[in-house]
């Protein structure tokens, strides 16, 4: 048997590549790695309507989970990629098996950076949102009279503030903008307010004015 073509990444570009090497006549194997316990789903929803319980997880799916075998495609998930070798061709996954390649497509999208730990990254109530399971994390405790900050004026952090949960917590947005601090670095680690959603501790860091 032919070695596959194998994606790495089970998410909305996996899914929509392995769809596409289909739709062009790709007849040969082919297998999508995932590590999450779940079929490919779109993400943007997760911090507005699926956070809030207007979409439910089944209309985030990309494709139905039967559309996989149909397609014969090889879906992988709850497994993760944890080495290449390019001279071998070889994939190491994190069940303990190799899988060899023909050709190789990282689709693994990126990470929230997380705060860190002695910034109060670990305060319960920290929160970075990228998977289905870290939407069901917070959205129990999106409740009126919560106070709720968000870091990172981007979409995702936009569209968290304005989910109806959001709105009815006293929110608001920080965005880090390098160009108008200083330089150089405080003399101590710069805390942003970790008072957030049910945080079991409190720290705070009053930025110069050139920050604020």
């Amino acid at each position: 048997m032919a070695d596959p073509i194998v994606i790495v990444g089970a998410g909305q570009a996996g899914a929509a590549l392995a769809a596409k090497l289909r739709a062009l006549g790709y007849a040969g194997p082919l297998a999508l790695i995932g590590a999450e316990p779940v079929p490919p789903y779109q993400r943007p929803p997760l911090s507005k309507k699926y956070v809030s319980r207007e979409l439910t997880f089944d209309r985030l799916l990309v494709r139905p989970a039967s559309w996989y075998a149909e397609q014969q495609i090889d879906l992988r998930l709850d497994c993760a990629a944890v080495a290449i070798d390019p001279a071998e061709k070889t994939l190491s996954l994190s069940d303990g098996t190799r899988l060899r390649y023909v050709k190789l497509a990282l689709t693994t999208g990126a990470r929230p950076r997380r705060l860190p730990p002695e910034i109060g990254g670990d305060l319960g109530g920290v929160f970075a949102i990228r998977t289905v399971s870290d939407a069901d994390a917070i959205a129990p405790l999106l409740q009126p009279g919560k106070r709720l900050l968000v870091i990172g004026g981007a979409i995702s952090g936009w569209r968290r503030r304005q989910s109806p949960q959001a709105r009815a917590c006293r929110s608001r947005s920080s965005r880090w903008r390098r160009a108008s601090c200083s330089a150089s670095p405080p003399r101590r680690p710069p805390i942003i307010s970790a008072r957030c959603i049910g945080s079991t501790a409190s720290r705070s860091w009053n930025p110069p004015p050139s920050c604020a």
